[in-house]
């Protein structure tokens, strides 16, 4: 703030700091390493500045103990759960997340909670992810806010609630998270916990679509190519399954090459037909692959 974005004047800051032994420096020189932003993209060399971060410490001068930095915890955790710069270990990883979490680091709650959620490095536990998730999104963390509506829609780890899995959702939506805006289209596109309304799912999903959800992308084509909860407009469907199709979703490339085909928003192009549907086919779409 204050001056212009310059990641490579960032990474030269940070690393003159992490030299003088300040860890937040050393996570964050971590970070751009991890991400490739003003330094060569190198996953080993991020997760060998999070470890030494992450550590305790013992002051030299007074010998008093210093706890590891969590965020530095979190990420050397999230690089250890998918095996990126160090070999993968779901265990250990749930160890970083539970140190970074003892400190109440919102991410590592969330994080740690997907593994009791998902059964890596523990024990399957939807209860406890659940109380994960709560703890993480009463600190504001907006995907642990739309993981426990998931909990609640899918009734996992606690009763099955469409109420509350709407009201987590509409509050990760109402920070931005394009996600939950599409989860929350869901829930009124088929009726669960309120009644089946297209147009406020419709808006949901352009909501959702415009901050470059894929699936949203797609959802709201087909609506405009069905005139479900908006006007029937094909030159509007051709273009969203096209922003969908250009994500790589396959219901997009096929729906995108059958416009193509048939001459639907789009002038016919048996051509650009046949490459959307074999990317789709690609991609794994069984219907693709029959055309």
């Amino acid at each position: 703030k204050g001056t212009i974005q310059d990641y490579a004047q960032a990474a030269k800051w940070f690393r003159q700091a992490a030299r003088q032994g300040n860890d937040h420096a050393r996570n964050n020189l971590g970070w751009l390493h991890e991400h490739g932003l003003g330094v060569p993209r190198n996953f080993l060399e991020a997760a060998k500045l999070y470890e030494f971060a992450a550590k305790d410490k013992r002051d030299a001068i007074t010998g008093k103990s210093r706890t590891g930095h969590p965020f530095a915890q979190n990420n050397l955790g999230c690089l250890v759960r998918d095996g990126r710069g160090v070999e993968r270990n779901p265990t250990q990883a749930v160890r970083w997340f539970r140190r970074a979490a003892k400190a109440k680091n919102h991410h590592a709650l969330h994080n740690l909670g997907m593994m009791y959620e998902q059964g890596l490095g523990v024990k399957q536990d939807a209860r406890e992810a659940g109380t994960l998730y709560l703890e993480s999104a009463t600190l504001g963390n907006v995907y642990a806010m739309n993981s426990l509506g998931w909990l609640f829609e899918k009734g996992r780890g606690t009763a099955r609630s469409y109420e509350r899995a709407m009201y987590w959702y509409k509050q990760a939506a109402a920070r931005g998270y394009a996600l939950a805006m599409h989860n929350v289209a869901t829930l009124h596109r088929d009726g669960k916990g309120v009644e089946i309304d297209l147009i406020i799912a419709a808006e949901w999903y352009e909501k959702a679509a415009h901050r470059g959800n894929a699936y949203s992308q797609a959802m709201l084509a087909w609506m405009y190519e069905n005139g479900r909860g908006v006007n029937q407009d094909f030159v509007l469907a051709a273009e969203w399954y096209r922003r969908a199709a250009n994500q790589g979703l396959s219901v997009g490339q096929i729906s995108l090459g059958l416009f193509y085909f048939h001459g639907a928003g789009v002038d016919k192009n048996l051509a650009e037909a046949y490459k959307w549907l074999l990317l789709s086919a690609d991609n794994g779409h069984k219907k693709a692959a029959k055309y």
